[in-house]
């Protein structure tokens, strides 16, 4: 496999939506080959990321052509601006909001409305990746007031914070899975009774996985130390007072 693809199947600092808006970029220099075997590659290497399963199934059904990759991609363009258009409504004047590891439908909002309005965002780190310090050094030059605090932090900022923003890999009907800490500030958000959001195109909802395996949480974060498997997604039980903000476009 290609350096390229090597790289994209191995990142663990991109969240589903970036990830997959990156492979269907390299998607047309792809032969059918080898965009199946990344595809597969993929699903295998973040199997609680919804979209993979979505995005085989459609090519299941249409050939892998540059037609029906054009096509599957500006759906999820079109899912994602309908996330974010009615994001912006639901949070309206918020300024002070705090969010959690790297989401591409938050990031985009926030930069989004940033023309508008000031604002300052607390992203938690969310380690081990560490994906909030590169979501605040992003907000920070797109010209927002931003910071990355430690994922021990939250109760702390927690009075401060207009609303919560989370995105989202996958959604069942019981349950939403995120990164990890996504239960902790879920609890926090709803006892302070401040709004929370998770941000989710249509397409990541369903049932695959019920109940989820535990082993499907972890990542291998192995090094020359030893072997290490850490916990980098979490089941967020549905009803703790959550808004779903979902999209989902007609698919030609």
């Amino acid at each position: 496999m290609n350096p390229t693809l090597l790289s994209l199947i191995q990142n663990r600092k991109l969240g589903a939506s970036a990830l997959l808006a990156r492979f269907l970029v390299l998607a047309p220099q792809l032969t059918a080959a080898e965009f199946n075997e990344t595809l597969q590659q993929l699903k295998t290497n973040f199997p609680l990321m919804a979209v993979w399963g979505f995005a085989e199934r459609y090519f299941q059904q249409n050939d892998c052509t540059p037609e029906t990759i054009a096509s599957f991609t500006n759906y999820t363009r079109a899912a994602a601006d309908q996330v974010i258009q009615r994001a912006l409504a639901a949070i309206g004047s918020a300024q002070n909001i705090l969010t959690l590891s790297r989401s591409s439908l938050v990031e985009h909002l926030l930069i989004k409305r940033a023309s508008k309005l000031a604002q300052t965002v607390f992203c938690a780190c969310s380690l081990p990746a560490a994906e909030g310090q590169a979501l605040s050094q992003a907000l920070i030059n797109a010209g927002i007031t931003a910071s990355c605090i430690n994922d021990w932090e939250l109760e702390t900022v927690m009075p401060r914070i207009d609303v919560v923003l989370l995105g989202a890999d996958w959604i069942t009907d019981t349950a939403i899975i995120n990164k990890w800490g996504s239960v902790k500030l879920s609890r926090l958000a709803v006892n302070a009774g401040k709004p929370l959001y998770f941000l989710a195109e249509g397409f990541k909802g369903g049932n695959d996985y019920s109940p989820i395996p535990h082993h499907a949480l972890q990542q291998d974060w192995s090094d020359r130390r030893g072997r290490r498997l850490v916990q980098v997604f979490e089941v967020v039980p549905r009803g703790q007072g959550e808004i779903l903000i979902l999209s989902d476009p007609a698919l030609a």
